[in-house]
């Protein structure tokens, strides 16, 4: 048996540590490359989870910002829509009880108005829910949300150009001729209730009638002004109708119509210098009757008036030369009582105050003079106030 060299054995254990060494010292080099692998994941996955908590912190700041921006801006919106409709629907009650002519303009201005009250039924639409915990459906939300907003911003923005121009366009046309009206109103409505009257009279002095009577904090004042000018008219409609009847059954109990024969001449209250023009003053008789009821009622007593007298004489000649039984139109008087076929004062103060359409004419507290004249046959009477 050949025995090794001392030589190659040493060589060997040599060769056989190093291999040792050199594996043991790979495996630890492996080991130590998977634990720093580890480590970078783990801090990755640290580093992404708290980027997601940072941005579902973010996300749910933005949510309640979102939330209370749109719940503020949907109140606006809801107190911007009512006032706007409320400013359309007074402005065309104006149009009509000031007579304005409809034209393209204001046909153009009402159509857009229609445009824009209709929008506000997304409101119904918006979406709310329980607030989602996923970080996919949070973003979702919060962007859902974010875009009801801008929405609602920008029906705001109409809305608000939308009054801006409506108010631009009737302001003017209305204030130009509103006061002039309510001056001529309670004249040309003289058969209206005191009442009435009176709050129509108090609603005039509390207003000033300038641009901020549009004002969302002003329009319902101008608003509760038309309803009470429409009050005053119905009533004067109302008497008028009531005494159209009466004078129509009146003239049917006289057995004839009207005969032909000029117009009224105290149309527009013009005396037109006939003085008694044949009729009988008969106020001295009556002013005693009236004022005394006057007393009874707690209203002032009238004065005698030549004026009235003469615009009466007038009317009562009119009614016996064309055989028309009819009213005449306000001028120098404010309220008239006429009648026919009394024979005595007496007896026309119990006809008229057994009407309650004259009564009130010969009790209204603002009266403050009266003219009353027969004609000279035919017993038409004619009894005018101011």
């Amino acid at each position: 048996m050949v025995k090794p060299r001392k030589s190659f054995l040493l060589i060997t254990s040599a060769v056989t540590a190093i291999s040792l060494i050199v594996g043991g010292g790979y495996a630890g080099l492996v080991l130590s490359s998977s634990t720093a692998e580890l480590d970078k994941s783990q801090r990755n996955l640290a580093q992404i989870q708290n980027s997601v908590e940072a941005e579902k912190t973010k996300l749910k700041s933005n949510l309640v910002t979102h939330s209370a921006k749109l719940a503020s801006n949907e109140s606006l919106l809801i107190e911007q829509r009512a006032y706007f409709v409320e400013l359309v629907t007074i402005t065309n009650t104006w149009r009509v009880l000031l007579g304005i002519a409809n034209d393209d303009d204001a046909t153009r201005i009402d159509d857009e108005a229609k445009q824009i009250i209709t929008p506000i039924i997304l409101l119904d639409s918006l979406e709310r829910g329980t607030q989602p915990v996923n970080i996919l459906e949070l973003r979702e939300y919060v962007k859902s949300l974010e875009s009801q907003v801008n929405s609602i911003d920008s029906l705001l923005e109409i809305f608000d150009r939308r009054t801006s121009d409506h108010v631009d366009f009737w302001s003017p046309k209305i204030l130009s001729t509103v006061e002039t009206f309510m001056t001529e109103v309670p004249s040309k409505n003289t058969h209206a209730s005191e009442k009435t009257l009176e709050s129509l009279k108090t609603a005039i002095d509390t207003i000033t009638f300038d641009e901020s009577l549009f004002e969302s904090n002003n329009i319902e004042s101008l608003g509760s002004l038309a309803e009470i000018v429409k009050k005053v008219q119905g009533e004067e409609k109302a008497w008028q109708d009531a005494e159209t009847q009466r004078i129509a059954e009146q003239n049917a109990r006289r057995g004839g119509g009207s005969r032909s024969g000029g117009n009224n001449p105290n149309s527009g209250g013009s005396t037109g210098g006939c003085g008694l023009c044949g009729g009988s003053d008969v106020t001295g008789a009556l002013l005693s009757l009236v004022n005394q009821a006057r007393a009874e009622a707690g209203v002032g007593s009238l004065s005698y008036s030549s004026t009235l007298v003469n615009s009466a004489c007038a009317h009562s000649k009119w009614m016996l030369d064309t055989g028309n039984f009819a009213h005449g139109t306000p001028g120098v008087w404010s309220g008239e009582n006429i009648a026919w076929g009394y024979t005595s004062a007496a007896a026309v103060f119990d006809g008229w105050m057994n009407s309650p359409g004259h009564k009130a004419n010969i009790l209204r507290e603002r009266f403050t003079q009266m003219g009353v004249c027969r004609s000279s046959s035919g017993n038409y009477w004619t009894q005018q106030f101011k």
